[in-house]
């Protein structure tokens, strides 16, 4: 396996004591934006940097299609967001399926709503019905006690009231039922209805795949999605492992077991955190004549990533600590005759000021001569121009 070397000028990555500030020209036309910043005085973690990249199991990424030819009517997720398997992402319109289903729901609610008249219209008997029948239950239990303790009583008379009642209960029970079956059968009818409108409109809905982060999210209300598009893709990141190239340097930093930080390329800026699962070595690269390593390491907290890029721009390893040390945005540091220097802030004027460099996390740099706290220094922030 081929190990790239670690271009330290380029991304502006540091090891402890030998920060390599941005120089004018790296071969690249960045666009730049410029601002301003002020030096601090903090405690800083310095990292080391080296490259990677992700590796993604065939069965952690997963795309979500259109099934036909159909307009894209409504999105119900976006990007970064996590997924269940199943969980709708996109509905397509289906000519008719949601009148179809508006109307059978339409159906079925008048017919219950026709059930409980008719129910509550004809319960009357019934109702009374019960009513006799639990004063014969009552009257028989009395009689039955009656006996027992001495008394006299007509049992035999009770227990035919009783069961009299019963069969009263019966007929009224039955009259209602006569009353009520045709409106229950036509409310079977109306739910068979709209089940099968329901999943009419549910062939429209495009579900996730597999469980993980939406990736990518092609579809937008109003597209017209053709068969077999792909509208939305999901990655899980719960399988996903970070392949790191390790330079021989870092071989001591970076064990089994030690903590990194992965930084992804994109908008979010913000850091993963990883852990080595384990290291081997790699034979060197034309040209080189120390080994490199390969660190396989696990994303921790896989589950809250919303990052939406799949390619790593740099993974950090901690490479010591500077307690109440000056530092400032690395943006604010270049270099100008195999000098580090920084723009400083002189009235209405800059003046380009020799520093000395310490440790950096990758967005801050330690100053350990040239600054003082409080002066104003410019800071450029480049992007490359794809």
């Amino acid at each position: 396996m081929i190990i790239k070397q670690v271009r330290w000028a380029v991304l502006a990555l540091v090891i402890v004591g030998c920060y390599s500030a941005p120089t004018a020209d790296q071969g690249s036309k960045p666009a730049s934006t410029e601002s301003t910043d002020v030096v601090k005085q903090q405690d800083l973690v310095g990292y080391s940097f080296f490259d990677g990249k992700l590796v993604i199991p065939p069965d952690a990424q997963g795309t979500a299609f259109s099934p036909y030819d159909a307009p894209v009517l409504s999105v119900t997720s976006s990007i970064g967001k996590y997924v269940d398997r199943g969980d709708p992402l996109v509905k397509l319109t289906i000519p008719g399926a949601d009148a179809a289903t508006n109307s059978a729901k339409a159906v079925v609610n008048s017919q219950e709503a026709e059930l409980n008249a008719q129910q509550s219209e004809n319960s009357g008997p019934v109702i009374e019905a019960k009513r006799a029948l639990a004063e014969a239950r009552a009257a028989e239990v009395a009689a039955r006690n009656t006996v027992a303790n001495g008394g006299e009583a007509d049992i035999e008379g009770a227990t035919q009231m009783r069961q009299s009642a019963e069969a009263d209960l019966q007929k009224a029970q039955a009259e209602l039922r006569a009353v009520v079956q045709p409106t229950k059968d036509a409310i079977n009818r109306a739910s068979a209805s709209l089940d099968t409108a329901k999943a009419d409109a549910a062939k429209g809905i495009v579900r996730a795949p597999i469980s993980g982060t939406i990736t990518s999210f092609e579809a937008k209300p109003g597209m017209a999605a053709t068969a077999k598009q792909a509208l939305v893709t999901i990655t899980n990141f719960e399988k996903v492992k970070v392949q790191g190239m390790v330079p021989a340097e870092l071989k001591d930093l970076v064990t089994k077991g030690t903590r990194v930080i992965i930084s992804m390329n994109g908008v979010n800026s913000d850091p993963i955190d990883g852990i080595v699962l384990d290291v081997s070595v790699a034979a060197p690269q034309e040209g080189q004549t120390s080994s490199g390593y390969v660190a396989v390491i696990e994303l921790l907290k896989p589950r809250s990533i919303v990052q939406t890029s799949l390619s790593v721009k740099r993974i950090g390893v901690k490479a010591g600590t500077a307690k109440d040390v000056l530092v400032v945005p690395v943006g604010a540091v270049s270099t100008k005759d195999g000098k580090s220097v920084v723009s400083v802030k002189n009235g209405d004027a800059w003046t380009e000021t020799a520093v000395t460099l310490g440790i950096s996390d990758g967005a801050l740099v330690e100053i350990k001569s040239g600054l003082s706290a409080g002066a104003v220094v410019r800071v450029v922030t480049s992007a490359e121009v794809k």
